[in-house]
């Protein structure tokens, strides 16, 4: 099949199940507005009877949309065209595995690179530890409230809510703004460490080079036609491979529900959720 052929299918299909996850929300949304106003409560058995008559049917279409999209997106992969600019991360992480492990022949200059991409390195590790200690801290804080039932002693949900609120939130806002400060440093450190780290790398190789023997010609042809059919093995069957494993991640995922079902986490689930839902928000 053509590459306009299955950019097109890809292109309706993800119209169809665009619209189709709109509607499903909006029947979950007018059976939640439809026991409001006729019930005047919710309960565990009603939310449930209503869900097996009238959202189950289509929650499963849903699934199974969601699994055909899946599908759909592994044998029809949509090509896209158009030149993307390399990733400064990505290629900082590839190329810091070929850097040199020895700076004592190098040139005074690339020493001096060499100390810069190690001081980049530094500061990069430091301040993720920092991020990591913040969040941990807030997580601790956190469950330490949470768990504390001293602060959810009365029927006045809204209330312990809001306080709950007040508590957690600047420990959030807090994790959030090292991250976020933490990611852009590295971003921008990376732009400036990339070309000395390339540097370093061309230095790195053209030294191997001169030290190393050239292989024989019976040793090179042999492992480029190994290398060559194996590329070609895995190249050719890429998207079947890629379809087996995420086949095999959906299987254990569906396993884990079925356990998670079998011992009762699902009602346990289901009767807080609905329980935040009612109480929390201000419906119940």
């Amino acid at each position: 099949m053509t590459e306009t052929k299955c950019n097109r299918i890809n292109f309706w299909y993800g119209i169809f199940l665009s619209v189709f996850t709109v509607a499903v929300g909006i029947l979950f949304l007018a059976e939640v507005a439809d026991i409001y106003y006729s019930e005047g409560k919710f309960t565990s058995e009603l939310i449930g009877m209503r869900f097996r008559t009238h959202v189950l049917a289509p929650f499963v279409i849903w699934i199974a949309a969601v699994i055909v999209a899946f599908v759909l997106s592994v044998v029809y992969p949509v090509s896209r065209s158009g030149k993307h600019k390399p990733d400064a991360l990505k290629s900082l992480s590839r190329l810091r595995k070929k850097l040199p492990e020895h700076t004592e022949d190098l040139s005074e200059e690339l020493k001096n690179d060499a100390l810069c991409v190690r001081k980049f390195r530094l500061i990069r590790t430091v301040l993720w530890s920092i991020t990591a200690a913040v969040c941990l801290a807030s997580a601790i804080a956190t469950c330490v409230y949470v768990f504390d039932k001293t602060h959810f002693t009365s029927s006045e949900y809204n209330t312990h809510m809001l306080d709950m609120a007040k508590f957690v939130l600047p420990f959030v806002a807090v994790s959030f703004a090292c991250c976020i400060g933490t990611a852009i440093y590295e971003a921008v450190s990376a732009k400036y460490e990339l070309p000395l780290v390339k540097k370093l790398v061309a230095a790195n190789a053209a030294a191997a080079k001169q030290k190393e023997a050239p292989p024989s010609v019976e040793e090179k042809s042999g492992r480029c036609a190994f290398l060559k059919r194996t590329g070609l093995m895995i190249r050719k069957n890429e998207k079947w491979i890629l379809l087996g494993i995420r086949l095999a991640v959906f299987i254990v995922a569906i396993v884990f529900i079925g356990v998670g079902i079998a011992n009762g986490g699902m009602n346990d689930v289901f009767i807080k959720a609905a329980k935040i839902c009612t109480e929390c928000i201000g419906l119940g």
